[in-house]
């Protein structure tokens, strides 16, 4: 049924020039809801015929008005944005509604679908999920995923990748790639998987716990390095940078740090290049005005052989040298050795006594320039302490060169997933014979063999 909407023509140019609209004349809307009105009545309505028409597509014709004699041109057009719905449209189609309208300026509309349901049209291409079936649910789930940007990290750690692999190759790549991302989640994820396989590792306990430290994670950066010292407590490495942080950070501790220094050195202190670790421990001690405890580190130190024994005891000297004697000794230990030097510069006076009164001078008073000095005394003082000492690092120095071949033979002092060569684990077995044939040290004995055991561990 065709729907008739008209318009009232202007019979003058007036309404033209001014653009104003007869009372009679309908405006666009009403056309809309005379054509609404209308398909209702000639029961084409959805409900009646339980078609669905929500994807017709709105196709215009527009022909200007024909001139005498002759044939308008025709010119055609498609709503584009109603076109994209047709693919959604069934095959039965409902015909659309002619209209043939003519007014002033020649313009007459066919095929014109209703508004509502070009409206409905666009309703469902955006709720296009209710009522598809799971092929298309499944696809479009897909396109939707695509769209927004995946989370590459998940997509390697999930689907990529064994958690249990021994691939030291591939753990590398991932722990690398979260490093670079510094997303906390996933780096914590990672590594704590990582480390649970390769706890030996000590280069990535570092840097696990630099990562929390640098992310202001204190509480965390201290628990992964108390769970690194625990792992491999021999790491001299990861004890000075665990010792270099409680120094720095937690500088007030006193208490707290001069404990994890001793818990350091008796972990570690026996190892062949752990002088920096105890050079640090003195130095700490010596910041705090606590010579007396520097002192008795320096004695320690001289009696352990290791890769630096020569320039500890330089240093040991240049201490005593240069600090106050009656600051690294006890008040009574002070007085003892003033006393003992005194005492023996009054015999040692004594005895020469007549032997020079005849080479002074006359008019030089000979108890003048024999008097005991207090630089002198301390002079004296100190002497006596560095050769005290000095045996003891000549012991060191014979236990030292006894060792430097088999420390000089260790191409590889830490962990590493590859095996160790032949000639390397001769030199370890060898090593551990040498100590226990001496059996001096059990401590010392029991060390070497964590150190083997790391070294040469797959």
């Amino acid at each position: 049924m065709n729907i008739d909407s008209k318009f009232k023509e202007d019979e003058g140019t007036d309404n033209k020039e001014s653009g104003k609209i007869d009372n009679n004349e309908q405006k666009p809307e009403d056309q809309v809801t005379s054509a609404k009105i209308t398909t209702q009545e000639d029961g084409t309505d959805n409900k009646e015929s339980g078609k669905s028409n929500d994807k017709i597509s709105i196709k215009k014709e527009v022909f200007e008005d024909e001139e005498p004699g002759g044939s308008s041109p025709k010119y055609s057009f498609e709503d584009e944005t109603c076109i994209n719905y047709n693919t959604f449209d069934s095959d039965e189609r409902r015909q659309p509604i002619n209209t043939d309208e003519s007014h002033t300026g020649g313009m007459r509309l066919r095929n014109f679908e209703t508004l509502e349901n070009t409206v409905n049209s666009r309703k469902r291409y955006q709720n296009q999920d209710e009522g598809l079936d799971d092929n298309e649910l499944y696809l479009l789930k897909k396109i939707k995923t695509e769209d927004t940007s995946d989370d590459p990290f998940q997509e390697m750690w999930t689907n990529n990748f064994d958690h249990n692999s021994l691939n030291f190759e591939e753990w590398e790549k991932i722990l690398n790639f979260v490093d670079e991302k510094n997303d906390i989640v996933n780096v914590r994820t990672v590594y704590t998987k990582f480390l649970g396989l390769y706890p030996l590792c000590y280069g990535y306990w570092k840097k696990y716990a630099n990562f929390e430290k640098i992310n202001n994670n204190m509480d965390e950066f201290e628990k992964v390095l108390e769970k690194g010292l625990i792992a491999i407590p021999i790491s001299v490495d990861l004890w000075i940078y665990y010792m270099t942080y409680l120094r720095t950070n937690r500088s007030d501790e006193v208490v707290h740090i001069r404990n994890e220094f001793e818990r350091s050195l008796k972990s570690c202190g026996l190892d062949y290049h752990s002088d920096q670790l105890w050079h640090d421990y003195i130095s700490w001690e010596v910041e705090k005005t606590e010579l007396y405890n520097a002192a008795q580190l320096y004695y320690r130190l001289i009696c352990i052989p290791n890769s630096n024994y020569l320039n500890n005891f330089f240093e040991f000297q240049e201490f005593i040298f240069t600090k106050l004697p009656e600051q690294y000794l006890e008040h009574e230990e002070f007085n003892k050795r003033r006393n003992i030097i005194i005492q023996s510069l009054e015999t040692t006076h004594n005895n020469i006594e007549s032997s020079f009164y005849e080479s002074i001078p006359p008019g030089e008073d000979f108890h003048k320039n024999t008097e005991f000095t207090e630089d002198r005394i301390m002079f004296l003082l100190r002497v006596g302490i560095i050769n005290e000492w000095r045996d003891s690092h000549n012991a060191t120095g014979i236990q030292f060169e006894s060792r430097k071949i088999f420390e000089e033979n260790i191409r590889r002092p830490h962990f590493h997933v590859n095996e160790l060569d032949s000639n390397q684990i001769k030199n370890w077995d060898n090593y551990i014979k040498f100590e226990r044939r001496i059996g001096r040290n059990h401590e010392r004995i029991v060390y070497l063999y964590e150190r083997c055991l790391i070294n040469v561990c797959l």
